[in-house]
């Protein structure tokens, strides 16, 4: 669980690094796969709100699955999560698919090159547009 939330007034940046200092990053990771993944709703009891990432309660399911993935975006992918990282890319939505994306193109985290390359025939030009960055990055 993790507790001690920094003030939800900050932008979701400053709480995130704030949240970093006190909460065990293996913890954030845990919380961002669940939600990437449908695991945690947006009202687990046992995670903080999704009203704390900037998120709505209620709202359709994917939007709880993105905003996991707008966590895993602001502080990174670490074991914990490659492998919810890696499943959302077939992701029935596209706006998790975008989201999946555009969290590997910034982190560069271990994924199925192959998964991505597929998504360049995406029906949603955003996701085709957002693999297309991923393919293009420089190799490291």
């Amino acid at each position: 669980m993790i507790d001690h939330l920094p003030e939800p007034d900050l932008p979701l940046r400053d709480r995130l690094l704030r949240l970093q200092n006190s909460v065990p990053r293996s913890a954030l990771q845990a919380w961002a796969a669940g939600l990437a993944l449908g695991e945690v709703g947006d009202d687990s009891a046992e995670h903080p709100s999704i009203e704390w990432l900037g998120g709505t309660r209620g709202w359709r399911p994917y939007w709880s699955r993105t905003w996991g993935l707008r966590l895993l975006l602001h502080i990174g992918v670490d074991d914990v999560a490659v492998p919810a990282l890696s499943a959302v890319l077939a992701d029935e939505s596209w706006r998790v698919r975008e989201m999946a994306l555009k969290v590997i193109a910034r982190h560069e985290p271990p994924v199925d090159g192959q998964t991505v390359v597929e998504l360049l025939d995406d029906p949603v030009a955003r996701v085709r547009e957002a693999a297309g960055r991923v393919l293009a990055r420089p190799e490291r």
